[in-house]
């Protein structure tokens, strides 16, 4: 998996720069690849989902975007609603770079335990966020865009 900064610029540079428009092209021309769009590509997070949308071997990875959940929770999930809407859970991942600070259980905690509000359900059409979806978020689509297969790799090591 190859993967990509897009959205939150951390320098003055133009945020242009951070659009996810480029990874299009690359998921076009190697779809042999799987990439990574870190962040949902937020301030361009309409535009990351609906190109994620369009191509298999593209996924989503949460990382420091999901810290929106505990300053502005709606909007959060408004925006996970569209892409596990759009995308789905099976290319929503928690990610590989993590949190840099401390109490990142904190994190895991919040996405262990989310529950996707009745009313956006019922207004916008978003899915209840399952167990499975969950497990899939944590780990499971990681793993599978990095091409490891969870059920050998539990035999690997339980045979070590």
């Amino acid at each position: 998996m190859v993967q990509f900064h897009k959205g939150f610029p951390l320098e003055l540079g133009p945020v242009e720069a951070f659009r996810p428009n480029d990874i299009q092209h690359a998921a076009a021309d190697f779809p042999e690849l799987n990439f990574g769009i870190h962040h949902m590509g937020d301030p361009y997070v309409d535009e990351t989902i609906s190109i994620a949308s369009r191509f298999d071997n593209i996924f989503l990875i949460l990382p420091l975007w999901f810290n929106q959940y505990y300053l502005q929770p709606y909007k959060m999930l408004h925006r996970l609603g569209d892409a596990l809407l759009f995308v789905g859970a099976e290319r929503i991942c928690y990610g590989s770079e993590a949190f840099i600070w401390p109490h990142v259980q904190t994190y895991i905690d919040t996405l262990a335990t989310l529950q996707m509000p009745d009313e956006l359900q019922d207004k916008w059409g978003y899915p209840e966020i399952t167990r499975e979806m969950r497990e899939n978020i944590l780990g499971k689509v990681f793993a599978r865009g990095l091409g490891i297969d969870i059920e050998a790799k539990k035999r690997e090591l339980a045979a070590a």
